[in-house]
């Protein structure tokens, strides 16, 4: 099998004459202390003044604006935020504060498939002609196509991302215009008039466009929306109060994005060039660390889906790379493969924001990772795991 590790980044020189006028220095090291919103003391954790140093070195060495981090190891939990949500008028970052979550959004999706596939609504064998008839003919390979293979994006479709220069110039050029249509209409724009790379099952493509048909798909079988099916099925059972599909506007909650595109340390408020992702079932889900941590338990420990499901899920595909040049790909869940042992999980980066959620099993921990910046290097989190 071919393997091509496409993920999402917008093309840099398509956004360079934006930059210039609205970009905002960081000025390390922060004065601004971690601050705690729920009413949570960690002060007396074992471990809390290592963890406040970690964040605080990670964001000053990568000039992150703002960091929210939880991390539970054996039932002890501990959580800190540190710098700024919101850097033009100097608010600080607490763990309240809700995030983009990006690509994480796709294990959400993921989940809610193997739901119905339990409840016998679907199959991982059926294939898009099955599935979603009214869309085959615009699908090349559709007889082929599986749930498999959207799923562990090996559908062999054109992609929703990098390389797709008609989208990048679109979010470049015309931002705003993301707000007026239905997210699916990303696929007619931007997917179904191109060529595929390949026949199902011949290469490994991460693609938002495989996410945006299992959104139509769980749209068809449950009757309702993607937004509505996510509050249903995942969110009130997980007492998730502080997520949900995010809307093109902002939210009083949510942090601030921003990007260093020059690498020069001038960092741009991103807001107006990520609104291709809001409401997918790809990318368009915000929450805050508590909830994360909440999400994790809730299908990892809970009844929410079977044992042999979760085994499922956790069927890997070998990738061409990742950070530390060894990890694979489930159904809607990576591998990190970490010197504490292996992490389930997703990470997650739109332009501003970047996420993480991981389950060790070996060191029955969780770790939750958000910060309001993109392109950030994530070779820390071991730090956060040791005894």
């Amino acid at each position: 099998m071919k393997l091509i590790n496409l993920k999402f980044k917008t093309n840099l020189i398509l956004f360079l004459t934006f930059i210039f006028s609205a970009c905002t220095k960081l000025e390390p090291p922060f004065s601004q202390q971690e601050i705690q919103c729920n009413g949570l003391d960690f002060s007396n954790h074992p471990k809390n003044q290592i963890y406040s140093q970690l964040i605080k070195d990670v964001a000053i060495k990568q000039n992150i604006p703002g960091i929210s981090m939880l991390v539970e190891k054996n039932g002890l939990l501990w959580q800190g935020a540190y710098g700024y949500a919101h850097l033009e008028n100097k608010i600080a970052m607490t763990s309240c504060h809700q995030f983009r979550i990006a690509s994480i959004t796709k294990t959400f999706t993921a989940a809610m498939i193997m739901k119905y596939i339990e409840q016998g609504k679907l199959r991982l064998n059926q294939t898009i002609r099955e599935l979603l008839p009214e869309l085959a003919n615009k699908i090349q390979y559709a007889d082929q196509m599986t749930l498999t293979n959207l799923l562990n994006h090996t559908s062999g479709m054109y992609s929703l991302g990098l390389g797709n220069a008609k989208l990048s110039l679109w979010i470049a050029n015309t931002p705003e215009k993301f707000e007026k249509y239905n997210p699916y209409w990303q696929l007619e724009e931007f997917v179904f008039s191109f060529k595929p790379y390949s026949e199902p099952n011949k290469t490994w493509i991460y693609n938002n466009a495989n996410y945006l048909l299992l959104g139509l798909i769980l749209e068809k079988t449950g009757g309702k929306s993607y937004a509505s099916l996510l509050d249903e099925m995942i969110l009130r059972p997980a007492q998730m109060n502080n997520t949900s599909v995010l809307e093109a506007s902002p939210k009083q909650k949510l942090a601030s994005g921003y990007s260093d595109y020059l690498k020069n340390g001038l960092l741009f408020n991103s807001f107006r060039y990520d609104q291709y992702a809001y409401e997918t079932p790809y990318g368009g889900i915000i929450s805050n660390a508590e909830d994360l941590l909440r999400f994790g338990k809730f299908l990892f420990k809970s009844n929410f889906l079977s044992e042999q499901t979760q085994r499922q899920m956790l069927e890997w595909v070998k990738l061409p790379s990742c950070d530390n040049g060894n990890c694979e790909y489930g159904l809607g869940i990576e591998l990190w493969k970490l010197s504490s042992g292996e992490g389930y999980g997703h990470a997650g980066g739109l332009e501003g924001y970047n996420s993480t959620l991981l389950y060790i099993p070996s060191q029955n921990a969780f770790l939750v990772f958000l910060a309001n910046k993109s392109g950030i290097a994530k070779n820390f989190f071991d730090e956060f795991l040791k005894d």
